[in-house]
């Protein structure tokens, strides 16, 4: 019997927790994991050099990651490829 190979995909994340520290870990929970039920810990410089934003900046931006959706447990998530969320094009169009 073969062990199935993780599925990676691109997640919608949200910082919701941060430590004082620029050097410490930051909290997230990721859409398509636990429903954004649990948090997983990232280090804040990774999240700061990813997303071009100071440590202050970290809680509560939005960005997108490729995880592990298969995982178990929160460390077995590996989120990597960080990209930040364009607010542009979240902004609506108004009509002519």
């Amino acid at each position: 019997m073969s062990i199935p190979s993780p599925r990676t995909v691109r997640s919608p994340a949200r910082i919701v927790r941060t430590t004082t520290d620029s050097g410490g870990t930051c909290s997230v929970v990721f859409e398509l994991w636990r429903q954004s039920a649990i948090t997983v810990p990232v280090p804040s410089p990774v999240l700061q050099q990813a997303l071009g934003l100071t440590h202050r900046q970290l809680l509560g931006a939005e960005a997108t990651a490729l995880i592990c959706v298969d995982a178990v447990l929160e460390t077995e998530v590996r989120p990597v490829a960080w990209q930040p969320i364009s607010r542009s094009s979240a902004t609506p169009v108004r009509a002519a």
